[in-house]
């Protein structure tokens, strides 16, 4: 796509031809028994978000407990595979899954509709304009329209499940092993046998790309939502157009690039 002037009529007529099916959405969402199911997941994705932007101050993961992890990553699994379930549901993601790249290569951070960050900052993100310049430079990127991607949207998501499941399992381990080595220790302490050693704590892989699953999920539900009226937040005819369906793209785009630290690429 060789200008800015195509890329947003491209933009405009991928929207006009899926904007029914999300506004129809909208309409289930407003006359449905879930009132805020995006501002939940939002609200719990945010404890993931606090532990991602203390590793990135330089905490050691072991300075959190096990548990805590585990939860951590549950939470986030539980965020991502709702992310990938409302843009099914709306029929964004066979579309992602098709166009992805071309959607991807021209985004600028003015293409964002400026109620995002008010709607992350109100469910506990404190993301600011210069991580989502972070963001759109990663995708733009790692955008390639002319070859042929392996990984398709709908592939990162599960492959962004599964790894968190993995890490979930590890940290369940972990807690396991700790209560074996209690046992053993009252044992040895009682005077029944060799004071054992502490088991070694395993750390999963997954913290190689957990920032940009926790941020690309978030993204994710926070522009869905704002598309579909999840939100009392006023939306601008931009948004109602194919800015939303720009600042989805940056949100999935987020994940893939996730995933693809995970994966080395």
């Amino acid at each position: 796509m060789s200008n800015r002037r195509e890329y947003e009529a491209y933009m405009a007529s991928l929207w006009e031809a899926h904007a029914p099916r999300v506004r129809a959405h909208g309409h289930w969402r407003r006359h449905g028994p879930f009132d805020d199911l995006f501002g939940y997941e939002l609200d719990r994705l945010a404890r993931s978000w606090r532990v991602v932007r203390a590793l990135d101050s330089g905490v050691d993961p072991g300075a959190f407990t096990d548990e805590f992890m585990r939860r951590t990553m549950q939470d986030t699994e539980q965020a991502v595979r709702r992310s990938s379930d409302v843009l099914r549901e709306v029929d964004l993601l066979p579309l992602l899954d098709r166009q992805y790249d071309l959607m991807a290569e021209h985004l600028r951070v003015a293409d964002l509709p400026p109620q995002e960050i008010p709607i992350l900052a109100a469910h506990g993100f404190d993301i600011n304009e210069n991580d989502l310049i972070r963001v759109i430079y990663r995708v733009r990127h790692t955008a390639h329209p002319n070859s042929h991607r392996e990984i398709t949207p709908s592939r990162a998501f599960s492959q962004a499940q599964e790894s968190l499941q993995e890490a979930q399992s590890i940290y369940a381990q972990n807690e396991a092993d700790q209560r074996q080595h209690a046992v053993a220790l009252a044992e040895a302490e009682g005077g029944q046998g060799r004071r054992p050693e502490p088991p070694e704590r395993r750390k999963p892989r997954v913290f190689k790309g957990l920032g940009q699953l926790v941020q690309g999920a978030a993204m994710t539900l926070a522009d869905v939502g704002l598309a579909v009226g999840a939100f009392p937040f006023p939306v601008s005819p931009e948004t109602q157009s194919w800015g939303a369906l720009a600042s989805i793209t940056a949100g999935v785009g987020s994940v893939m690039n996730g995933i693809g630290d995970l994966r080395g690429e």
